[in-house]
């Protein structure tokens, strides 16, 4: 009798295997068949321009400011408040400016800096004119008071 039992628990364990390996294999066929509705490839960074600013908490933890009317525009634009702005970041425009002031006034550009060595021209010193990347941050304080900003699309 304990032969017939260890057969049959044999059966078992291999029925649930059979059943693991079936329901793994579904689960793989249904995520591959949802990201072929995706566009263009998984994870690729969008391809409009955009740019975002963050703040920085007393915890040292990074929140995007959402309230950012204008950001995948070309031309000046206004915060709809003053805010404190640690890190700023644009995609897909040939440069920005960030101003302290409301309508990118004149004077009032803030010089940022890229905070890692890098060998691109653009991002060795600190500049008012910010190129495509993620890290910019402001040259002579850990966050600045932005009011407006300004990108391009096309070089000046």
């Amino acid at each position: 009798m304990s032969a017939w039992k260890e057969v049959l628990s044999n059966k078992v364990i291999q029925a649930r295997i059979s059943r693991f390996s079936a329901g793994a294999g579904l689960l793989g066929i249904v995520l591959f068949l949802s990201s072929c509705g995706q566009k263009g490839p998984l994870y690729a960074p969008p391809k409009e321009a955009e740019i975002r600013f963050y703040s920085i908490n007393e915890q040292q933890q990074q929140r995007e400011l959402v309230l950012v009317p204008g950001a995948g525009q070309a031309g000046c634009h206004n915060l709809p408040l003053t805010r404190a702005v640690y890190r700023v970041a644009q995609m897909g425009f040939n440069f920005c400016e960030i101003y302290a002031k409301k309508d990118c006034q004149t004077g009032s550009e803030h010089n940022l800096r890229w905070p890692t060595a890098t060998q691109d021209p653009d991002k060795t010193g600190p500049t008012t004119r910010i190129t495509p990347g993620a890290k910019w941050l402001f040259a002579t304080t850990n966050s600045a008071k932005v009011g407006s900003w300004s990108c391009w699309l096309d070089p000046e």
